[in-house]
């Protein structure tokens, strides 16, 4: 049986094989729903965020995205898409660090935008801005100005792989992935694929991989085989709307 938490396994992007402490970072696999929210398909390990729109804001602007798996150029990528409106959104992960290490980001993303519903031919595309993030401190909100973000990227119709780096200041890092467009097209999407986040220092196991009001896990039995029912005891002190157990 799998380890509920694996972290510091080998994946391949492209050619180079590397240390990634994301859990499903090249966004395969199964892709769930929210609960309650049919057009938010996330892939395994991911969360989303957006900006909702704000008293006065024009119909189309900052409109609930759309999240869904695609392949393109024959491959599975995470898409976030928002037809005849505009997104300032994207993904999250919390994964294990060691205080004072720093850690590379990177993720590829393209951005497609136009007025022509075909799927090869970009007409009037909007402007755009991809950008990834890690916040040192483990927080999980999108708009913290604790937040490390790269410089803007305008992939429109090529992949573009972007880096930030980050020193930890606790046991704990968000990574996020952001995509944000100013005009409304008929066709606005935003691509991702291969997130890698690497330590740049020996990483070792943290004193405590569990933070002041994080949850703590407890299972029953600790090594369990094949058919055996586990129980799981979980207990935190801080309010979360949804929790999946993996």
């Amino acid at each position: 049986m799998p380890p509920f938490l694996k972290c510091g396994t080998s994946d391949t992007i492209g050619s180079m094989t590397t240390t990634n402490l994301l859990y499903n970072g090249s966004f395969a696999g199964i892709f769930s729903p929210r609960p309650n929210e049919k057009q938010q398909l996330v892939a395994q390990g991911w969360m989303p965020w957006w900006t909702p729109q704000a008293d006065g804001d024009p119909i189309w602007k900052n409109i609930v995205p759309i999240y869904a798996p695609a392949e393109k150029d024959a491959k599975r990528v995470q898409t976030i898409s928002c037809p005849f409106g505009t997104q300032t959104a994207g993904l999250w992960q919390q994964m294990p660090a060691i205080p004072n290490n720093e850690y590379e980001l990177k993720v590829t993303g393209q951005a497609w935008s136009s007025e022509d519903e075909s799927a090869d031919k970009m007409a009037e595309p909007s402007d755009c801005a991809f950008q990834v993030g890690i916040d040192p401190t483990g927080g999980l909100d999108p708009h913290s100005p604790l937040i490390v973000w790269s410089k803007a990227h305008q992939p429109l119709g090529k992949w573009a792989t972007i880096q930030v780096k980050a020193k930890a200041e606790s046991t704990i890092l968000t990574v996020y992935v952001k995509s944000s467009f100013v005009t409304p097209k008929r066709v606005q999407n935003a691509y991702w694929q291969d997130a890698v986040c690497t330590p740049l220092q020996e990483q070792g196991r943290p004193q405590s991989v569990v933070g002041p009001g994080d949850a703590h896990l407890a299972f029953s039995p600790e090594a369990p085989i094949e058919d055996d029912v586990v129980e799981a005891n979980i207990s935190t002190l801080r309010h979360y709307k949804t929790a999946q157990l993996l």
